[in-house]
């Protein structure tokens, strides 16, 4: 005879979360907050004896889990948005924790060199290479909240070689934040140059003090800086000169976002450049566009000396595609403008006519 028994142990029913998870990495820039860092592990803190964790690269919540080992991971030299890293746990019951996630963006740069995003001369993004951001390699150039995302990336930054624009023998770098709010208004834009240097000290563009100068869009929602590039020396006086798209600008009554590249002369000095000054013949000249929503100064770069006048010469663009959401009405067009020593301003109409 088979007798059975009831226990009058109750089972214990676990349906408590266990602790959310966090985790660090050393910071190895010679800016310490800019998350760019050649140390790729990630240490993992808050872990539950018995609990298994995990973790994910790639954002969202069908992102690739991972069983975690030990308490660490290392990235892949790439770049990492806010939310792309998270990590979680699962206690022995099953329980899940909440997701904890990078909230700066992170970039891995090993000693071996890597591809991270960048941006071209005609606001676009790009790929540039880079090895390990540190005093012995190089410098960073923090942008602070002026880097910002009042218009996406592929909308709005450029960074280019500038050349030799202060002459001391060492070329320097341009960078437009098209964005940038200003008096005028918003998206008036700033490029900043940033004359170069031999030391590894990070550059901040807000407090640029004697290691450069500001230039500041002439109107609201003209997006200066969307392009920028050197010019080469455009007006012959031993200096190199920039030149900065401002697409969204307009001269004419009715012809909107026909679009302005300037040309801003080589300095010494590091005051501020208004291009409400340069488009009215200070300090370089303006390039005019003529077309409705045609957006001259799309992309701009230098050309060289085409015509072998001795004064190098630059390379307009209007862009077919319009900026950001705003469709153009006008053909592509692709203008040459000679370089010259006066500060008369260039309609690119009369080039096209």
């Amino acid at each position: 005879v088979i007798t059975f028994s009831v226990s009058s142990v109750a089972p214990t029913i676990d349906i408590i979360a266990p602790a959310t998870l966090s985790f660090s990495f050393t910071d190895t820039g010679s800016d310490q907050t800019d998350g760019i860092t050649s140390n790729a592990e990630i240490i993992v803190s808050g872990l539950e004896v018995g609990a298994t964790w995990f973790y994910c690269t790639d954002g969202g919540d069908s992102g690739i889990a991972i069983l975690g080992e030990g308490n660490s991971f290392t990235l892949d030299p790439d770049s990492y948005a806010i939310g792309d890293i998270r990590v979680w746990q699962k206690d022995l019951a099953g329980n899940a924790s909440e997701i904890y996630s990078n909230a700066h963006a992170i970039i891995i740069i090993t000693e071996t060199t890597t591809d991270i995003p960048g941006t071209t001369a005609d606001g676009g993004s790009s790929t540039s290479t880079a090895s390990e951001v540190s005093s012995a390699h190089g410098f960073t150039i923090n942008t602070g909240t002026s880097w910002n995302t009042i218009y996406p990336r592929s909308q709005g930054q450029a960074v280019s070689s500038a050349g030799d624009v202060n002459g001391d023998g060492i070329d320097d770098l341009i960078v437009g934040l098209a964005s940038q709010y200003y008096k005028w208004g918003w998206k008036t834009g700033k490029s900043y140059v940033v004359f170069g240097k031999v030391d590894g000290e990070g550059v901040d563009v807000d407090n640029l003090g004697s290691g450069g100068f500001t230039i500041i869009g002439r109107a609201g929602n003209s997006l200066n800086g969307y392009a920028v590039s050197s010019a080469g020396d455009v007006n012959g006086d031993g200096l190199d000169d920039l030149i900065i798209g401002a697409p969204k600008e307009w001269h004419t009554w009715g012809i909107k976002r026909s679009g302005t590249a300037y040309v801003v002369f080589g300095k010494t000095d590091t005051s501020s450049v208004l291009l409400k000054d340069v488009y009215n013949g200070t300090g370089g000249f303006a390039i005019k566009g003529y077309i409705y929503e045609s957006y001259a100064g799309a992309s701009v770069s230098a050309a060289g000396d085409i015509n072998n006048d001795g004064l190098d010469d630059v390379i307009v663009d209007t862009n077919s595609d319009g900026i950001g959401d705003i469709i153009a009405s006008a053909e592509h067009q692709k203008f040459a403008i000679f370089g010259k020593k006066s500060t008369s301003s260039v309609s690119l109409s009369a080039i096209a006519n």
